[in-house]
Order: structure tokens, then sequence, then C-alpha cells
């Protein structure tokens, strides 16, 4: 791993701390709907799975009595209330982890060379990442489009390693959801997960984690001491 060049990182939970407008975005679109509002320990698991898949998680815990179906119909709506708001308002209710920014440039002035890779939509990526001036740090942003349904995290990484001509043995997927874990290793990437987002340490220990980072810094370490 330490001889990579290539560095995959996720957005949500990695760089930055999505959780307000998240779940006010949630908020909006249940109330709309005329929906109960989600408790906070339903909240706390919806950063990280793509959009439809964690609306139709949360849809079916509050109303059980859905089929399968009728889910699929509230899922769509709630989605589209969802990425309203969150186009106009949500995707700045953010903030940068501290230490993500002297990372990045360290490891940049290092020689690596930097990717994105997230589940959300791509035109919301690059403006958060230009909203908090880190776009500078990265080669390429990989997303998904608007009108995606369930994208999966092991082909946005493969149609990345595939457009950037990187071999998997040459990259390292960092991130803090079991779903970056699991999609850089279906793709043959070294797997770096990091706790201070919204995963916990079990959950990327038990998706197969290389190593776990505990602090931003943490992963400058691992290449500064290996490469002195």
């Amino acid at each position: 791993m330490y001889h990579c060049k290539f560095l995959l990182f996720d957005l949500d939970g990695t760089l930055t701390d999505p959780k307000e407008g998240v779940f006010k975005c949630i908020d909006y679109a249940f109330s709309e709907l005329g929906l109960p509002a989600p408790s906070l320990s339903q909240l706390e698991g919806c950063i990280g799975p793509p959009l439809h898949a964690m609306l139709s998680q949360l849809i079916s815990e509050v109303k059980q009595s859905l089929s399968d179906q009728e889910v699929l119909h509230w899922v769509d709506s709630a989605a589209d209330l969802y990425r309203d708001r969150y186009s106009k308002e949500g995707l700045f209710e953010n903030s940068v982890y501290p230490g993500i920014v002297p990372c990045l440039q360290r490891l940049q002035e290092a020689g690596k060379q930097l990717f994105v890779a997230t589940s959300k939509p791509q035109v919301f990526a690059e403006k958060i990442l230009h909203r908090f001036d880190l776009f500078r740090f990265f080669k390429g942003v990989y997303g998904i489009s608007l009108t995606a349904r369930s994208p999966d995290k092991s082909e946005l990484i493969s149609e990345l390693l595939q457009k950037e001509e990187i071999l998997g043995k040459q990259s390292v997927m960092i991130g803090d959801r079991k779903f970056d874990i699991l999609g850089g290793r279906q793709n043959q990437t070294y797997t770096i997960g990091v706790s201070w987002g919204h995963g916990t340490r079990q959950e990327l220990l038990q998706a197969g984690a290389d190593v776990i980072c505990d602090l931003p810094q943490d992963l400058v370490s691992l290449w500064v001491r290996h490469s002195a």
C-alpha cells in the first residue's frame, strides 16, 4: 500500500461532515409528504449509503405497513424533495473536518495523485469542493448522475480506474463506511477506513479495511513514515 501513488477519497464523512444538511433535507422531504419524522437514531445511519437506498430504509421503518411498490413510490417523491432543498441549501450546510486541508496539501506535495469517488451526484460534489476550496487538490472528481437510482460504489471506483488508466493495486480507497471499503476491495485496491466519519471502527474492520486511521494526519504519516 505504501508505494501507491493514487489515492481515492470518499467525500461525505471523509473530507466533509454533511450531517446538518442531510438531516434537514430528510426532515423537509418527510414533512412535505406527511410522513412521520425519523428518529435521531434512524437518521444516524443515513450518511454514506446512496440516496434511494437510504430513503427506502427510512420510509420502510416509519411506515411499516407499506408494500415494496408503495415504498418505491414514496422514495421517488422523497428523493425529488430532498434534492430540491439540497441543491439550494443542504449541500452548503456542511463543514470540512479539522486537519483535512493540511493532510491533502502534504499528500499532494508528496507526489500523490488525489481523486474523489462519491455516491453523491457529481454536480453537487464539485460545488461542495469548490465552496470549501478543496477542488484544487484533486486531479479528478467522480460521482453519479442526478438520475441514477441505486449507484454501486464498486462500479463508480471501477469507472474511475478505467478512465484514469489506473490499476487497482496502484491505488488506495479511503472512506468512512463499509461501502467504500467493499467497493475498493472489489476493485483490488488497498483500503483505509477513517474513524472520524459516520461509520464505526467495527463496520470498517468487518468490511476488511487494511488500515484504520483516527486522524487526517495519520494518513500523511502512513506515507511519510514508510517513504523516509
